[in-house]
């Protein structure tokens, strides 16, 4: 009896040197990396299909015409809020086809992507320039892979998570130009439809035309100081908002003010957006405009652009 109580214990010590060593090296040691970017992308699916989204849009914008170009427009202003001026800038958005709004995800030197894979915005548009057409705008993503993040991650059509969120909105964008924001713990991946872009931060900002967010809300305790802001706003299949906010004052003053949740829902209903999402924001909120980098973050998990071509 005491031998193989012996022989369990050594067992057990064995199994749990075992679990702490890998526990150490997937810490400190092993890459955090969930896989591979797709090699290839295919940006030209909707290239037939343009003519009858134009034809569905009454944007002037929409005309797929030879000579159709996609166009953004930049305005930097101000909004009052708590008795101070907060310094926004909102890029506008027409696109000649859907493919020309891109996302990107930092990847090391292998072409992994992962939770402790970043690159700063501009690297990232300097990359995507090397190998495709020039980018017009982009801003931070929603950090999809950060740690202990999950949630539906589709981009560029390609599918890299298909777990759901027990809680949380996510927002998608489908090959014929529709956005729509969805609960994750009530939709399957394969409901979507044929996503193109799938992000998993939040929450939904405007949804079918309506604010959907109260007066006081906020994405969680630690997000109720002052921080930047990035979302996205949709109007409808060729036409999208960036909009990214700034801080007046020290982020960590009491006397400080910044665009809630609520201020960011009124700036963009008021563009007529149908839709507007929530992206990562903070010390992660960046803006990329006409070959400049206007808001500066640490570094990215991923990126949202649009392109020339």
């Amino acid at each position: 009896m005491k031998k193989n109580h012996l022989i369990l214990c050594l067992f057990a010590s064995g199994v749990l040197g075992g679990l702490i060593t890998a526990n150490v090296l997937d810490t400190f040691v092993l890459p955090h990396s969930e896989g591979a970017v797709a090699e290839k992308e295919d940006f030209d699916f909707d290239v037939a299909s343009s003519k009858e989204i134009s034809e569905t849009t009454q944007t002037t914008s929409s005309s797929t015409s030879s000579e159709a170009k996609t166009t953004v427009s930049l305005l930097s202003s101000t909004r009052l809020i708590d008795g101070l001026e907060v310094p926004y800038h909102l890029v506008d958005i027409h696109l000649a086809r859907v493919s020309d709004l891109r996302t990107s995800l930092a990847t090391d030197s292998k072409g992994n992507y992962g939770s402790n894979i970043v690159s700063s915005l501009e690297e990232m548009v300097e990359k995507e320039e090397m190998d495709g057409p020039s980018v017009l705008a982009a801003i931070n993503g929603d950090f999809p892979f950060w740690k202990g993040r999950s949630g539906y991650v589709v981009r560029n059509g390609v599918t890299y998570r298909e777990s759901a969120r027990f809680s949380g909105e996510g927002f998608a964008l489908d090959k014929q130009g529709n956005a729509y924001s969805y609960k994750e713990s009530e939709t399957s991946l394969s409901e979507l439809g044929d996503v193109y872009q799938a992000w998993c931060f939040g929450p939904t900002l405007i949804e079918e035309g309506e604010i959907s967010v109260d007066v006081n809300e906020e994405i969680d305790g630690m997000s109720k100081s002052n921080n930047q802001r990035t979302a996205i706003g949709y109007v409808d299949p060729l036409h999208f908002y960036f909009l990214a906010t700034e801080v007046n004052g020290r982020r960590s003053s009491s006397n400080a003010s910044s665009f809630a949740l609520y201020d960011l829902a009124k700036t963009l209903s008021e563009l007529g957006c149908r839709y507007a999402y929530n992206l990562d924001g903070g010390g992660s909120s960046a803006l990329y405009y006409g070959g400049s980098t206007l808001m500066d973050s640490r570094d990215l998990g991923d990126m949202v652009y649009v392109v020339e071509r």
